[in-house]
């Protein structure tokens, strides 16, 4: 009876553990996209939300991020150190956020091939993401969730 039971429940278990598991298909048009952009690009991660898809992967110990909207490139965002902000973003951070430390940083070029620069920092309890043009002139600031 027990071993009735057992199968019982695995039977009606397997089936719906298996329509959680949320499948997709990535379009060829944006891996083919992604090949051309970044042809060392491996172990590509990718995930989708709603119309747009993420690809993420490491190439040479940087953490890239690439987004296309509609079967079409978005941005991509390249992981750089602390030390390689330009100068005039360095400048801006210093003056508009003393006191705060650098989290994460990187490069974002968008469709238009416009480029910014976008930052995590943190301040005691507060977390903040900002972006600057390579001017050095902020474009978007805003907290995060904690």
């Amino acid at each position: 009876m027990k071993k009735v039971l057992f199968l019982i429940i695995v039977i009606i278990a397997v089936p719906l553990l298996a329509q959680n598991k949320k499948e997709f298909k990535i379009s060829e048009r944006v891996k083919s996209a992604l090949t051309k952009l970044y042809p060392d690009a491996k172990n590509i991660q990718w995930k989708i939300d709603e119309n747009k898809t993420e690809a993420s992967f490491v190439i040479n110990g940087k953490n890239i991020s690439v987004t296309y909207d509609s079967n079409e490139f978005y941005a991509a965002k390249t992981q750089i150190q602390p030390s390689e902000i330009p100068k005039a973003v360095k400048q801006s951070l210093d003056e508009y956020y003393q006191g705060y430390k650098i989290i994460s940083v990187g490069i974002i070029t968008d469709k238009l091939n416009n480029i910014f620069y976008g930052t995590e920092l943190k301040k005691t309890t507060v977390l903040i993401k900002v972006m600057f043009n390579k001017n050095g002139n902020l474009v978007r600031n805003g907290k995060l969730p904690q």
